[in-house]
C-alpha cells in the first residue's frame, strides 16, 4: 500500500510538471513568434496579445537560437512528464503493468532532443556532413521528422490509453467513479489541446545556406489555425486545474481506503490473538466433554448426555464465530440498503431463539449507506447476542430494533429490557476482553469488534442503560 501511495504522490507531482512545461512552452513559443516578422502584426489574432506586449517580447535579450532550443526542450519534457503521470496512475490501478514503456520512450525523446538542437543541426550540416548533398541531407531530416512526429502521436495515444486502463480498473469501485472519470476526461483534453497547438514539435527550425553562409530561423507552422486559437490555452488551464483537483481528491480517497485497510490489518492481528484464546477455550471444553464421556460409559445418565450436547453446541458456536470473523480478507465497501444486512441478522437470530420477542421498528424510506454488508451483519449479530444474554433472568424477554433519521445520518437502536449495565462498566464496555458476564463463555470480544467495525465505516457506537432498558446505538453517514 505504501508503494501505491508513492505512485499517487508522484502522479500529483508530474501533473504540476506538465502544467509548468506546457505553459513554459507556450510562453517561449509566443516570444519566438514575437521575434519573427511573420507574426508581428498577427500575434494578437492568435493569442490576444497586444502589440505593445508583443514589442516587449520582441526586444527580450534572448536569441532565436536559444528560443528554438527551449521550444524543443519544453515540448519533449511535456511529453515525458505526461507519459510518466499516466504510467504512475495506471501502475497504481493495475499493478501488473511493466515499466517497459518508460525505458522505450526515453531514448526516443533523447534522440529528438539531440536531433533538433540548432547547435547540433548546424554542426552536422556545416561540419560533419559538409560535403553531403544538401537535398539528400534535408530529405533524411524530413524522414526523421515524420518518424518522430508519428512517435510523438503514439506517445500521446499511449498516455491516454494508460489513463483509460486505470479508469476501467477503478470504475468498479463506486466511490472512485466520478473522480477517475474526471481525471480521464481532463487528461485526454489536455493531450488533445497540446496536439492542436504543438503537434509539429519538436522540430528543426533552421534554414541554412552554405553558399551564402547564412542561417535563418523558420516560422512556426501555425498559419492554418482558426482565430479562436487563443481559446486553447484557456481550456488547457481549466483542464490542468481540474486535473490537479481530481488527483488531490483521488489521493484523499486512496488515503481513506488505506486507513480502512490499515484497520483491517490491526484487526486481523487481533483476530489471530482472539483465535488463540478461543482455541484455549475449545481445548478446555473438549477435556470436560471427554471426562463426562468417561463417566457416562460407567453410569449412563440422560442429564450427563444433555450436558455433553450443550458443551458441543457451545464449541460449535465459537468455532463458527471465529470462522466468520476471519473469513474476509478486506473490507468491500459498496452503496447498499442498510436494512438488508440488519434484517438478515434479525431473521437468523429469531429462527435460533424463538423464545425471545423481537420488535422491528425500522422507519422508511430505507437508508442507503456505503458499507460492508458482511461486517454490518456481524455487528448486528453481536448486538443481538449481547441483548439475548442480558435477558436470561427477565420474565418478559423483549428486544426492540428501531431506526431514527438525523441530518445526513441514520441511527440504529438495539434495545432490551434485561439486566442493566452498571454505570462503572459503561465506559469500559467496548474495551477488548472486558465482559460483565461469566468469562467461562464470554471473552469480551464481541462489543470490541463492533466498535472496530464502526471505526472502519467512519461511524460511531455507544450505549445507554438504566433500570428499565439498555440501548446500544450505532450511527452511519448516509451516502
Amino acid at each position: 500500500m505504501m508503494n501505491q501511495r508513492r505512485h499517487l504522490f508522484f502522479s500529483f507531482s508530474w501533473v504540476l510538471l506538465m502544467l509548468i512545461f506546457f505553459f513554459s512552452l507556450l510562453f517561449v513559443t509566443v516570444v519566438y513568434m514575437a521575434k519573427h516578422n511573420d507574426y508581428f502584426n498577427t500575434l494578437n489574432s492568435y493569442l490576444m496579445i497586444s502589440k505593445s506586449l508583443s514589442a516587449k517580447f520582441m526586444f527580450l535579450k534572448i536569441s532565436q537560437e536559444h528560443l528554438a532550443e527551449l521550444i524543443n526542450i519544453f515540448s519533449i519534457l511535456f511529453l515525458l512528464s505526461s507519459h510518466i503521470f499516466s504510467y504512475k496512475l495506471c501502475k497504481f490501478a493495475f499493478n501488473k503493468i511493466k515499466s517497459y514503456s518508460l525505458f522505450m520512450i526515453t531514448p526516443v525523446l533523447l534522440i529528438e532532443f539531440i536531433l533538433y538542437s540548432p547547435t547540433v543541426y548546424e554542426y552536422l550540416y556545416l561540419g560533419l556532413f559538409r560535403h553531403t548533398d544538401p537535398v539528400l541531407f534535408k530529405k533524411i531530416y524530413n524522414f526523421a521528422f515524420h518518424m518522430t512526429f508519428f512517435m510523438n502521436i503514439s506517445i500521446l495515444m499511449l498516455n491516454i490509453a494508460f489513463v483509460i486502463i486505470a479508469s476501467v480498473k477503478c470504475f468498479k469501485y463506486e466511490r472512485f467513479r466520478f473522480v477517475i472519470c474526471s481525471i480521464t476526461v481532463t487528461f485526454a483534453a489536455v493531450c488533445i489541446i497540446y496536439f492542436l497547438l504543438f503537434s509539429h514539435l519538436p522540430t528543426q527550425l533552421l534554414l541554412i545556406s552554405r553558399a551564402a553562409n547564412h542561417i535563418r530561423y523558420n516560422s512556426l507552422p501555425i498559419g492554418g489555425y482558426t482565430p479562436s486559437f487563443y481559446v486553447f490555452p484557456l481550456l488547457a488551464l481549466c483542464g490542468f486545474i481540474t486535473l490537479l483537483i481530481s488527483v488531490i481528491h483521488y489521493t484523499r480517497l486512496v488515503r481513506q481506503t488505506h486507513m480502512n485497510e490499515k484497520f483491517y490489518l490491526k484487526s486481523a492481528d487481533s483476530n489471530v490473538f482472539t483465535s488463540r484464546v478461543f482455541s484455549h477455550y475449545i481445548k478446555n471444553e473438549l477435556l470436560t466433554i471427554i471426562m463426562q464421556l468417561k463417566n457416562c460409559i460407567d453410569q449412563p445418565d440422560s442429564q450427563t448426555i444433555e450436558g455433553i450436547i450443550d458443551y458441543c453446541n457451545g464449541v460449535y458456536k465459537h468455532i463458527d464465530y471465529v470462522k466468520k470473523v476471519n473469513s474476509s480478507q478486506h473490507f468491500e465497501f459498496q452503496k447498499k440498503n442498510l436494512y438488508i444486512p440488519i434484517l438478515k441478522s434479525i431473521n437468523a437470530f429469531q429462527d435460533a431463539h424463538p423464545d425471545v420477542d423481537i420488535d422491528v421498528k425500522l422507519v422508511h424510506p430505507a437508508p442507503v449507506c456505503i458499507v460492508d454488508s458482511m461486517y454490518i451483519e456481524l455487528l448486528c449479530n453481536n448486538l443481538l447476542q449481547n441483548a439475548y444474554e442480558a435477558l436470561f433472568t427477565t420474565p418478559n424477554r423483549k428486544i426492540t430494533v428501531s431506526s431514527e433519521f438525523e441530518p445526513n445520518m441514520i441511527l440504529i437502536h438495539f434495545e432490551n429490557n434485561g439486566i442493566p449495565i452498571p454505570r462503572s462498566d459503561i465506559s469500559k464496555i467496548f474495551d477488548p476482553f472486558y465482559s460483565t458476564k461469566s468469562t467461562q463463555t464470554n471473552w469480551g470480544i464481541g462489543l470490541y469488534l463492533c466498535k472496530k467495525i464502526m471505526v472502519a465505516h467512519h461511524g460511531t457506537i455507544f450505549v445507554s442503560s438504566n433500570d428499565h432498558r439498555t440501548v446500544f446505538t450505532f450511527s452511519l453517514s448516509l451516502s
